[in-house]
């Protein structure tokens, strides 16, 4: 008989304030030449229903953002759609979007798949949280 013992997890405190507008967000590369036109794809599929775009927030490799144990963490999945988005108070171009705070959860966010396995795909408590692990929280 094995006995294994589970250390215990402790829970993560995720909150959902604001970036301060000169927060400095990751510019990471594009994998391939695909993703851009897969995203495109799927943004075309909306802009013809005026019931989707309204209020609607959808981009590519934008930073969704989250502080989890009081440390920011910003990913950019390569699509996403949210809706309703709350106006802007500014005119200065979004550099990201915070669930919670300005709005809704992303409705869909997808992550494309690639050659190469990378930290974007993990759900486990690591020192990298993986882009699928704080928007459903």
């Amino acid at each position: 008989m094995t006995t294994i013992i589970h250390k215990p997890i402790s829970p993560l405190k995720i909150t959902w304030p604001l970036l301060p507008d000169d927060f400095i967000l990751p510019d990471d590369p594009i994998d391939d030449i695909d993703h851009p036109l897969l995203a495109n794809g799927l943004r075309q599929s909306v802009v013809d229903s005026p019931e989707l775009m309204q209020d609607a927030l959808i981009v590519s490799n934008f930073a969704l953002c989250a502080a989890v144990d009081d440390r920011t963490i910003c990913k950019a999945p390569d699509w996403m759609y949210v809706q309703p988005v709350q106006k802007r108070p500014h005119n200065y171009p979004r550099r990201s979007y915070t669930p919670h705070t300005e709005g809704t959860v992303p409705f869909v966010v997808m992550e494309f798949l690639s050659a190469t396995y990378g930290d974007e795909y993990s759900l486990e408590h690591t020192e990298e949280i993986g882009k699928c692990f704080f928007p459903n929280k």
